[in-house]
């Protein structure tokens, strides 16, 4: 996938955007946005000039979110470029197989069977659901319709001190060490991994980062204000294209 930016028209608006861990400040750019060999034209984009966030201190180019209030798609839908405002993942795992984005459709080579459906929360909420429970080793963790993001932009998932907890003591021989839950795996070096799941979520309910979704297709759909109003599950397939 190529990324295309020719920024032609700077704003006068600037905005300083808060986020956990940190902030960015610049001004307001529109640029013709090609994605994938499509073209949208007059994206609005902030260009960054003061960056106080520590992960971004590496050499990124930028960072394309996929929050609600997303109109890229909306743009593509509207130049009739694609046919629905959606778009869909496959993330790969362990360098063993390829992860894949979608846009304006879902892949039916990369899952299998039905797609099951959840609406979002509400229509500003973001991708934000209700999950009925949550199960390990066949034991029911008894977390009955709880918030959860769905953040493709997380390595971990999140769950509240509590419910952490109580997933942690249905797997054998988990300890807590310095503040983050600890699964033997054998494969490590010193016998020791940091789990998928980790204790401390923001939200009050979980984040299903990346731990989550790399063992599921998901496909997200928006509305035509840019908004997320569903998002579907599926089994992934065996293809590791």
């Amino acid at each position: 996938m190529t990324f295309f930016f020719n920024p032609h028209n700077r704003h006068c608006d600037s905005l300083t955007y808060g986020f956990d861990g940190g902030s960015v400040s610049g001004t307001y750019n529109s640029s013709d946005l090609i994605i994938g060999g499509h073209e949208v034209k007059n994206q609005l984009f902030l260009a960054i000039n003061n960056v106080n966030f520590p992960e971004l201190s590496s050499a990124y180019d930028g960072i394309f979110g996929l929050g609600h209030g997303q109109q890229y798609f909306v743009s593509l839908k509207n130049q009739g470029l694609i046919d629905f405002i959606q778009f869909a993942f496959k993330f790969g795992r362990d360098g063993k197989s390829k992860s894949h984005i979608t846009v304006g459709d879902s892949n039916p080579l990369l899952f299998i069977g039905k797609v099951t459906w959840s609406n979002a929360l509400g229509p500003n909420t973001g991708w934000v659901i209700s999950i009925d429970d949550f199960i390990v080793n066949n034991n029911i963790i008894g977390s009955k319709n709880v918030r959860a993001i769905i953040d493709s932009g997380n390595s971990y998932s999140h769950a509240d001190d509590n419910i952490a907890k109580n997933i942690y003591m249905k797997i054998p021989n988990s300890k807590m060490i310095n503040n983050m839950n600890i699964v033997r795996n054998n494969d490590q070096l010193n016998g020791l991994c940091a789990g998928g799941f980790q204790s401390g979520s923001p939200s009050g309910g979980w984040i299903l980062g990346l731990t989550f979704l790399r063992n599921v297709y998901s496909i997200y759909e928006l509305s035509q204000d840019g908004y997320g109003t569903k998002v579907g599950f599926a089994t992934l397939s065996t293809n590791n294209e």
